[in-house]
């Protein structure tokens, strides 16, 4: 079963891809996966600039402590 933050995301872009008829997204462990290995790496660097060589990416950056959701993110980017 999907955490709440998972759902909320993968609802969110399927939202929008609706709206530009734009097949939905399925979620992928193996891409969440590679996602993590990325943000465990930004998250020990002060440049987001990291190297990942199969996937393109998207960040949503947000100052501590305001709270942000994943609604946010997708809003934002």
């Amino acid at each position: 079963m999907f955490a709440s933050i998972q759902t909320d995301c993968l609802d969110k872009h399927n939202f929008y891809r609706d709206k530009h008829r734009t097949p939905a997204l399925k979620y992928s462990t193996t891409l969440a996966d590679e996602a993590q290995k990325v943000a465990d790496a930004l998250a020990s660097q002060t440049d987001i600039a990291a190297s990942h060589d199969m996937y393109d990416a998207n960040y949503f950056i947000a100052e501590w402590p305001s709270p942000r959701t994943i609604s946010d993110a997708v809003e934002n980017w």
